[in-house]
C-alpha cells in the first residue's frame, strides 16, 4: 500500500511539471531536468521495492531450510 502511495506522489509531481511546461511560452530546461530526475528517482524506488521483496523471499526460504534441518536433527 505504501509503495502505491509513493508511486502516485511521483506521478503527481510529474503532472504538475507537465502543467507548468504547457503554460510556459518556451521550453523550460530546468523543468525538463526536474522531470528527468523524478523519473530516475521513481525507477530507483521501484528497484528498491523489488530488492526488498527479493530479500524477504530469500529470508523466508532460508528460514524454511533452517526449520527443515532442525526437524531432521530432532527426528534422529
Amino acid at each position: 500500500m505504501e509503495n502505491i502511495k509513493v508511486y502516485t506522489y511521483f506521478l503527481e509531481a510529474l503532472g504538475i511539471i507537465e502543467k507548468w511546461q504547457e503554460k510556459a511560452t518556451k521550453e523550460n530546461k530546468e523543468l525538463t531536468r526536474l522531470a528527468e530526475l523524478i523519473l530516475n528517482l521513481l525507477d530507483n524506488q521501484q528497484n528498491n521495492v523489488q530488492e526488498i521483496k527479493d530479500l524477504k523471499t530469500m529470508n523466508s526460504l532460508i528460514r524454511d531450510q533452517k526449520n527443515n534441518e532442525i526437524l531432521k536433527l530432532k527426528n534422529r
